[in-house]
């Protein structure tokens, strides 16, 4: 709050906003799908993006990392009115936004510096789902307990706001006996770890309620080429 600019610029009357103001201000009438949760975002938002750029639906993307696919850049221009971005938590940023589609990964007591505690971070994140506009998608990690725990508070949100509200669960799909599904994902997806199997799945979850077909899901995953320090190989 010292900057020099900043102090400035409240000294001449000039408007101020923070990034997450401003580029919830410049969204308008677009149709965004936000990625949150506390881990998981990133690599989350790259399958989804891979997927439904693959799918022709020529999404603007916007991600807090550097995409392989998109040769190193976390920024990529469409000019359909589909927008794909990271939603982050910290500082309750994505309460600037009103997505049309929305993934919760989990929720963890993270950002300590401005969270009070656990319950602080879910109260947030029920917020954020109150953000996302009228008849809108809701994907959720069912394996996640901390989210989990909001169901209920969730599915009243949802009904007031008309959401269609879908959680997705790896435990279940693996056991007592692995599904095609389960196996198809683990034979696109080019990742070491359980946490990112549940990744693709609420990836792969969102397309579907996008009307994308499996065959172009599960391809669009095994062309995955990762992200900017996230399982890189070195």
């Amino acid at each position: 709050q010292d900057n020099p600019e900043l102090l400035k610029a409240k000294e001449l009357g000039i408007k101020t906003l923070s990034y997450p103001q401003a580029f919830g201000e410049s969204l308008g009438t677009k149709k965004i799908i936000a990625i949150a949760g506390t881990a998981g975002k990133s690599t989350t938002t790259a399958l989804v993006s891979l997927i439904l750029t693959k799918a022709k639906f020529d999404p603007t993307i916007i991600i807090g990392t550097k995409l392989n696919n998109f040769n190193g850049k976390n920024f990529r221009f469409g000019k359909s009115d589909w927008i794909i971005m990271e939603a982050d938590e910290y500082k309750a940023a994505f309460l600037n936004y009103s997505p049309t589609c929305a993934i919760i990964t989990n929720i963890d007591f993270d950002h300590s510096d401005f969270y009070k505690n656990l319950a602080d971070v879910k109260y947030t994140f029920l917020k954020f789902v109150n953000q996302i506009k009228t008849t809108g998608i809701l994907i959720l990690n069912e394996d996640d307990k901390n989210l989990f725990s909001l169901k209920n508070k969730i599915e009243s949100i949802a009904k007031n706001k008309n959401l269609k509200v879908f959680w997705y669960s790896l435990d279940k799909i693996e056991k007592p006996t692995k599904t095609p599904l389960f196996d198809n994902l683990k034979k696109s997806l080019n990742l070491t770890g359980k946490h990112n199997m549940q990744n693709a799945l609420l990836a792969y979850g969102l397309a579907k309620q996008l009307k994308v077909k499996d065959n172009s899901i599960f391809k669009a995953l095994s062309d995955y080429k990762g992200i900017w320090r996230r399982m890189e190989y070195k």
